[in-house]
């Protein structure tokens, strides 16, 4: 159950990282090397006000035209890039498209 909270605005971002990264650290189709970077995260991170600050930014929803495809997005500070790598990389050894940038402002882009 993701929430937020009037005095933690990032908290639903937050939990959502954390869902991520345990949900793919127990993957068996991610590849054990990528497992190990995401549960030694979730292992070492002590509690969720530890990553505030840190997770800017965090969604997971259905895409618009497909609503059997998940858009992902990710802000995070530097602290936490090799993080999201393992996330983008676990997303996509698992059959997702690595895309970076603004997304189109119309179906015609």
């Amino acid at each position: 159950d993701v929430q937020t909270t009037p005095d933690q605005p990032d908290r639903a971002h937050i939990q959502r990282w954390g869902l991520l990264v345990v949900k793919l650290a127990a993957n068996g189709n991610v590849s054990e090397k990528v497992r190990n970077v995401l549960a030694e995260h979730a292992a070492s991170t002590p509690s969720e006000q530890s990553l505030a600050g840190l997770v800017n930014f965090c969604t997971v929803g259905p895409c618009f035209k497909d609503q059997q495809l998940f858009k992902v997005q990710l802000s995070v500070a530097t602290p936490l890039y090799p993080i999201a790598q393992a996330i983008w990389t676990a997303l996509t050894e698992i059959g997702g498209v690595a895309k970076f940038g603004k997304p189109p402002r119309s179906s015609a882009q």
